[in-house]
C-alpha cells in the first residue's frame, strides 16, 4: 500500500522557453503529485499541457529551455537531466499522444512488449512474460486469432487506434509508479475509448500507481482524474476536484465545459428516435448536394502481405455472414506492408495476403458531407489512402468528375499531422505552398495564409514557428488552414478532430457548416471517431465493419442503426458522453 503523502513529483516556478527566440511556452507552473493520485491537466491546444509533463519526464526537446525545479522522486532532474531517463519505465511511464513515437520502427511491437515485460519483473521466464503480454493484449482488445500477428508486426504496420492500445499495454506490463498519459484516447473509437479508461483504472488501482492525464477530453478527464487542473496560455488559471467540470469557476473553464455539452447534446439528440427527424432537417438545410456524383467507388478491395499462414488470400467480395475472423485479420493491416508491396511486388512470394477492405461501393455527390465510423483497424484509413491515390487498390476502381483532374482540387487532413508537414517549414509556409501549387492568382499571398491560420484559431505569434514548435492542437489547425487554402473540391479529413480541444473542435466544426453553406461548396468525407461531430457535420453516416460497409444511414436516422457493429458504436459513444 503506498504513502499517499509521499510527493512523487514537485514542480515550482515552472518557465518553459524557445532557446532561439526566448518565447515562453510555459510560465509560473506550480504543481504536486502524491503517490496514488490522480490527476487530469485539460486546457485548449498549445496550453502548455503536454510540455510540462514532457519537462516532468525528462522529455524536452533540445530547441526548449526549462528553467525553476522538478523534482521527480526526490531529484532535482533540471539540474541532472540525464538522471532523468534511470528513471523512465518502472519509475514514471509516459503514454505519448502519438503511438509511433513511443516504438522503435524497425523492432517487432512483440519484442518491444517483451523488453517492458523483463523491465518490470527480470525474474520471470520468457514462457511467463509472454503469458502476460497475451493477456493484457486481449484485455485491451486485440481479437485472440489477432494477437500472434500484431506481436509479430512492426509499429507502421498498425493503425493509430491500435498503437495506442499497444502502448498502454506496454504501461500495465512496466508497473510504474507514475502513469502519464498525454491524450490516451485521441486515436481511438468509442469502444476502445472505453475500455483503456477502464483499464488505466484499473492499472492505478492494481498497482497503487500515481496518473496524470493530459487530454482535451472533458468526459475521460471526469471519469479518470479526482484532482483537476485547468491550464491556458502557459499558465495554470484554475484547480481543484473534479467538481470544477461540473460548475467551473474560471471563464475559460466555462467555456471549455461549454463546449463539451454542446457536442454531448448534438450527439444525444440525433441518437434520441423522436429527435430523428429534427437532425434530419437540420443537416439537410446545410447541404447543397447536387444530383452530380464528384466520387464514384465500385468494388475497391486491398489486401496487404502477412506473415500469417492463415490469412485469406483472396480479396474478392464474399457471401457469407459472419466476418469475425476477417476482423480479426484485418487489424494488421498497414503503411509499411504496402510500401513492402510496391518495393518488392515483382519478387514471387508465398506470404498470404490480409485482406483489409472487401468490395467497397460508395458515391459522394458535389457538396455533400460523408462520415465514415467504425473501430479502429476496420480499413477507414486505407479507404482514404486509396481514394487519394496514395496507394493502388486490388480490386475495384474509383473515378472522379472529369474536372478534378485539375491541380488543387482534391486535399486532405490526416491523423499523424506531424508526418503531414515539412519539419524545416513555418506554419505559414506550408499554407503559402498550397496556394502555389493551386495556381491560385493571389496579390497577397503572405496576407491570405495569415488569415486563414488566424481563422484557425492560432495566434500570430504561431506563425514563424516549425512544426516541432506547436502542440498536437496547433499542428492540426496548420494541416486545417492548408487544406482550405486552395478552396478545393473534394477534402478528405482522416480523424482531423482527434487532437483539438472541445472548444477549438466546436469553432472549426462551425466554420466547416459555414463552408458548406456557401455556393459551390466542397464534398466532404470525414473519417471519424466522433460520432457527435459526425452528426453535426455529415449528411450520410457510413458503418465500416470487417473491411466493408455493412450500413449506411442518414445522421438523422442513426436510431435506427440495426447491424451489430452500428449498434455497438453507438452506444459506447453514448456510454462515453455520459462518463
Amino acid at each position: 500500500m503506498n504513502d499517499t503523502t509521499k510527493t512523487l513529483l514537485r514542480i515550482e516556478g515552472l518557465r518553459i522557453e524557445n532557446r532561439r527566440t526566448g518565447e515562453a511556452f510555459v510560465r509560473s507552473v506550480n504543481l504536486e503529485l502524491r503517490a496514488g493520485e490522480k490527476l487530469a491537466v485539460i486546457g485548449e491546444s498549445g496550453a502548455g499541457k503536454s510540455i510540462t509533463m514532457r519537462a516532468a519526464a525528462g522529455l524536452l526537446p533540445k530547441c526548449l529551455r526549462a528553467t525553476g525545479s522538478i523534482e521527480l522522486f526526490g531529484r532535482d532532474i533540471l539540474r541532472d537531466p540525464r538522471g532523468a531517463q534511470g528513471l523512465l519505465g518502472t519509475g514514471l511511464c509516459y503514454l505519448t499522444q502519438q503511438g509511433a513515437s513511443a516504438f522503435d520502427p524497425l523492432l517487432a511491437v512483440g519484442r518491444q512488449l517483451l523488453d517492458a515485460a523483463r523491465k518490470a519483473a527480470p525474474e520471470k521466464t520468457k514462457a511467463e512474460h509472454a503469458a502476460e503480454i497475451r493477456r493484457v493484449l486481449g484485455a485491451l482488445r486485440f481479437a485472440p486469432e489477432s494477437i500472434e500477428t500484431v506481436l509479430a508486426a512492426r509499429p507502421a504496420e498498425l493503425s493509430g487506434g491500435m498503437l495506442q492500445r499497444a502502448m498502454v499495454a506496454a504501461a500495465m506490463l512496466l508497473k510504474p509508479q507514475i502513469v502519464v498519459a498525454d491524450e490516451p484516447t485521441s486515436a481511438l473509437d468509442a469502444s476502445s475509448t472505453r475500455e483503456v479508461v477502464r483499464l488505466l483504472q484499473a492499472l492505478v488501482d492494481a498497482t497503487g500507481a500515481a496518473l496524470v492525464v493530459v487530454t482535451h477530453d472533458l468526459a475521460v478527464a471526469q471519469a479518470l482524474a479526482r484532482r483537476v487542473v485547468v491550464m491556458r496560455r502557459g499558465e495554470i488559471v484554475e484547480t481543484g476536484t473534479r467538481s470544477v467540470l461540473d460548475s467551473p469557476g474560471h471563464p475559460f473553464t466555462q467555456r471549455l465545459v461549454a463546449a463539451r455539452r454542446s457536442m454531448t447534446r448534438a450527439l444525444l439528440r440525433v441518437l434520441t428516435p423522436e429527435s430523428a427527424s429534427d437532425a434530419a432537417q437540420a443537416n439537410a438545410a446545410n447541404t447543397t448536394a447536387g444530383e452530380d456524383v464528384l466520387l464514384s467507388v465500385r468494388g475497391l478491395s486491398k489486401a496487404y502481405p502477412c506473415s500469417n499462414a492463415s490469412a485469406r488470400r483472396s480479396t474478392s467480395c464474399p457471401n457469407e455472414s459472419s466476418e469475425l475472423a476477417l476482423e480479426a485479420r484485418t487489424q494488421t493491416a498497414g503503411f509499411l506492408a504496402s510500401l513492402r508491396s510496391r518495393l518488392f511486388g515483382s519478387v514471387r512470394t508465398e506470404r498470404a495476403s490480409l485482406p483489409v477492405l472487401r468490395c467497397i461501393d460508395l458515391d459522394i455527390r458535389r457538396g455533400e458531407a460523408v462520415a465514415l465510423v467504425g473501430a479502429s483497424g476496420a480499413g477507414k484509413t486505407t479507404l482514404a489512402r486509396l481514394i487519394l491515390g496514395l496507394e493502388a487498390a486490388d480490386a475495384g476502381e474509383i473515378r472522379y468528375a472529369r474536372d478534378m483532374r485539375l491541380p488543387g482540387r482534391i486535399s486532405a487532413v490526416f491523423q499523424n499531422t506531424t508526418d503531414a508537414l515539412d519539419p524545416r517549414w513555418r506554419a505559414e509556409t506550408c499554407v503559402l505552398e498550397a496556394l502555389r501549387l493551386s495556381g491560385a492568382a493571389l496579390e497577397e499571398p503572405h496576407a491570405k495564409a495569415s488569415s486563414l491560420l488566424a481563422a484557425m484559431g492560432l495566434k500570430p505569434e504561431a506563425l514563424g514557428r516549425r512544426p516541432h514548435e506547436l502542440s498536437g492542437g496547433e499542428l492540426q489547425r496548420v494541416a486545417f488552414a492548408r487544406a482550405i487554402a486552395a478552396e478545393p473540391a473534394f477534402i478528405v479529413f482522416d480523424e482531423a478532430m482527434s487532437s483539438l480541444d472541445a472548444s477549438v473542435r466546436a469553432d472549426l466544426i462551425e466554420l466547416l457548416i459555414e463552408m458548406r453553406r456557401r455556393p459551390g461548396a466542397p464534398a466532404m468525407l470525414f473519417i471519424t471517431h466522433d460520432l457527435a461531430a459526425a452528426a453535426a457535420l455529415a449528411d450520410r453516416v457510413l458503418f465500416l465493419d470487417g473491411g466493408r460497409i455493412v450500413e449506411a444511414l442518414p445522421v438523422g436516422a442513426l436510431s435506427r442503426a440495426a447491424s451489430p457493429a452500428a449498434k455497438a458504436l453507438l452506444a459506447d459513444a453514448q456510454e462515453v458522453a455520459g462518463f
